[in-house]
């Protein structure tokens, strides 16, 4: 329920935020993904038909790229967990705390709302994008569902990953949000569309399997806490 397409585990909420940053500090959060998401957050918590949902707390996980966001969620989940108990108990964290493990539903936050730092963060490995390693580990978390919101307008930009991933998508009927830009998707449309690894990421996800490599990752990258 809730879900753009009925029985496609997969959905690519599509919002047009804006990215900030607090004085010099080169982490980057944005309020409106913040908000968006913990409203997804609230929506899988609630009660059906009356009947209390299975999810728990520690069924859900939460990634952001940026420090910051990663404060921000923190932050706002502690302010609803008074209306929601137990909502801040929701594991928040970058790509790298969550490596070696997984969580039912998994929703990502990109954070990216503009293309104007996109060249800044590429060449100083922050951030999603042109990131191959940190996009595979993001959107294999997830062993029921993932939800991914941002801006699709910014991360089609990086037509392997995320701009394919907006493709597949858009293709299952699993998109919502704002209107993706024409030049947007031209750039996803003359690429060579979804790769085989991605394809096969989110065939499993389709198919409910657990990713087989949450089993092998932990020497492949370390894990900060």
């Amino acid at each position: 329920e809730g879900l753009p397409t009925t029985g496609v585990p997969l959905c690519f909420h599509g919002i047009c935020g804006k990215d900030e940053r607090e004085g010099n500090s080169p982490s980057w959060f944005n309020r409106d993904e913040v908000l968006q998401v913990v409203d997804h957050v609230k929506d899988l918590m609630r009660p059906r038909n009356g009947v209390l949902t299975k999810l728990t707390p520690a069924d859900i996980g939460i990634i952001a790229p940026y420090n910051k966001q990663v404060q921000k969620f923190k932050r706002q989940l502690a302010l609803e967990s008074r209306d929601h108990p137990g909502i801040d108990q929701i594991k928040v964290g970058s790509t790298e705390m969550f490596q070696g493990q997984e969580k039912k539903v998994i929703i990502i936050s990109t954070v990216r709302s503009s293309d104007e730092h996109v060249t800044f963060d590429v060449r100083h490995n922050l951030g999603f994008l042109e990131n191959p390693k940190r996009f595979n580990v993001a959107i294999t978390r997830a062993q029921s569902l993932l939800i991914v919101v941002g801006n699709p307008n910014v991360l089609a930009i990086d037509t392997r990953h995320w701009g394919a991933l907006l493709r597949l998508c858009i293709e299952h009927g699993a998109y919502r949000g704002v209107q993706v830009r024409p030049e947007a998707m031209s750039h996803i449309e003359q690429d060579g569309g979804v790769t085989e690894s991605l394809a096969d990421d989110m065939e499993a996800l389709l198919l409910d399997e657990p990713s087989l490599r949450v089993q092998q990752e932990s020497m492949e990258m370390p894990i900060f806490e």
